[in-house]
């Protein structure tokens, strides 16, 4: 699992103060469209030229990734978004709906974005995934449906296969029905994203008994072995599970992974959105060798008195993956999540062996196949 390394608060908290210091002293853009969401800054993380070097004297290329068998899933930390789809309502009435994320191939190319969360509302009839936060009253999206989502994801990640695992989260607004549509949710998950790219739950679990045996005696497989794809894991509810599980013990021969405790034997994935209040869970969490997801702020959510939100606390715990509302600065405000030393990812901060550097987990020069 690689040895463990203390969180260093003192120094991240003064990384994070001087990153937010200096944003706060250049030029933010605070355009407005709508009035009530700013648009992406254009400025805040231009996008980086990710094609492989090219040795034009035909000399051996370095190996890419040289630490790709060392470096596991786990000891990775990466940024997200919550709600990855959403485009603010024009009206401005509810601000916990005020901003605009952008669509979800510029998140990864721009931004650095490797975690996603998509709601959806299964259609028991039709076998279709709409995605939509509130149907009428908070509709606007980038990608109308789950299939338009991933096939967004899995076209970028086909230009890009160097990337580390994506992780995908899918919230099911209404689970009734499960039973019925479970198996078509797998098939538009393999459909649009590709099997090959798609890392399901009878990998993870290998031969162990159970997907929590698996991840915490074994392990999670290296980013060699992962590289250019992607896990689903779905936020369900008991109905949802008894569905998912139904002829499919432990998630045997299905394409996506559930939420569940960590002490149930299904648990790979766990959810923990305070960073604060669960630091202590999230540090267990992460010790025995399960794969976490926090959030960093929300929009509604008043920041501390370094202006930081809940930053410092989602960073340091260990959590892999951090969602934020804040890829770029919004009006009368200089903050924005960014992992510092991440390009754009990072070593976890309590798990990576000491030899992991950012540029292990993932580089830009290493995104796409070398050309000669």
């Amino acid at each position: 699992m690689g040895g463990m390394r203390a969180p260093h608060r003192g120094r991240l908290a003064s990384v994070l103060l001087t990153l937010a210091c200096s944003e706060a002293s250049s030029t933010v853009s605070t355009d407005i469209a709508p009035a009530d969401a700013v648009a992406p800054d254009t400025a805040a993380a231009p996008e980086a030229d990710t094609a492989a070097p090219d040795d034009s004297d035909g000399a051996p290329l370095p190996e890419p990734y040289p630490l790709d068998d060392v470096l596991r899933v786990n000891h990775l930390q990466c940024l997200g978004t919550h709600n990855s789809y959403h485009v603010a309502p024009g009206d401005g009435i509810v601000p916990d709906w005020a901003y605009t994320h952008p669509p979800l191939a510029e998140q990864l190319g721009r931004f650095g974005v490797r975690n996603f969360e998509i709601d959806s509302y299964p259609n028991a009839e039709t076998l279709e995934f709409p995605v939509v936060h509130l149907p009428m009253l908070d509709p606007g999206t980038t990608c109308a449906s789950l299939a338009e989502c991933l096939g967004q994801i899995a076209g970028w990640s086909q230009e890009n296969p160097g990337h580390h695992p994506l992780f995908i989260m899918l919230e099911l607004k209404s689970t009734q029905g499960a039973e019925v549509w479970v198996d078509a949710l797998d098939a538009v998950v393999l459909e649009a994203l590709g099997p090959e790219r798609v890392i399901t739950p009878d990998e993870i679990r290998g031969t162990a008994s159970t997907l929590r045996e698996a991840v915490t005696t074994a392990g999670w497989p290296s980013l060699r072995a992962t590289r250019g794809r992607a896990f689903v894991i779905v936020m369900q509810d008991e109905a949802f599970y008894a569905a998912w599980s139904a002829g499919h013990p432990g998630g045997a021969g299905r394409a996506v992974f559930v939420h569940v405790p960590t002490e149930h034997p299904d648990a790979a994935f766990v959810k923990l959105d305070d960073p604060t209040d669960d630091r202590g869970q999230i540090e267990a969490a992460v010790d025995a060798g399960f794969i976490v997801r926090t959030r960093a702020d929300t929009i509604t959510a008043e920041p501390g008195p370094d202006g930081l939100y809940e930053s410092v606390q989602a960073l340091e715990g260990g959590a892999q993956m951090l969602s934020t509302d804040f890829l770029s600065a919004r009006a009368g405000g200089t903050y924005r999540l960014t992992l510092p030393g991440g390009v754009p990812s990072r070593c976890n901060p309590r798990i990576a062996p000491p030899e992991c550097t950012a540029e292990a987990i993932e580089s830009p020069d290493w995104l796409r196949p070398v050309s000669r």
